[in-house]
């Protein structure tokens, strides 16, 4: 697993138990499925009541991935790691794009927005 920044690392020991495995897991998922590495671009950021800033969640580049690679990933993940049995719209990952219009009062060092795939887990 590689990391956009040193600081994003720090921060991947942050993160919820269960966060970390799917993290863990897409990663194992990529180097099996398409010999690639995931690179997380974004972990934690303040503001809001978002999965974030509960350090639930994280975003991962698909700038390395094929469209079909990307499509693959969300359905085994979602198959896999199935984030509120009660709410079967939510998703544990979801292909999006983010633009500042969305993030406005969070303050996210040197934020670029792009595509990426949005993971995150639910805890009861």
């Amino acid at each position: 697993m590689k990391f956009k920044s040193p600081e994003l690392e720090s921060e991947y020991w942050k993160l919820t138990p269960k966060a970390r495995y799917l993290a863990s897991y897409i990663d194992y998922l990529f180097w099996c499925q398409f010999q690639k590495e995931a690179t997380i671009t974004c972990i934690y950021y303040e503001g809001g009541s978002g999965v974030h800033s509960q350090w639930r969640a994280f975003d991962i580049s698909t700038k390395n991935l094929q469209s079909n690679e990307i499509g693959i990933t969300e359905d085994i993940v979602n198959r896999e790691f199935v984030y509120d049995v009660n709410r079967p719209q939510l998703k544990s990952c979801i292909y999006h794009k983010v633009g500042e219009d969305k993030i406005k009062g969070y303050s996210l060092k040197d934020f670029v927005p792009e595509y990426h795939l949005h993971c995150q887990v639910y805890i009861i």
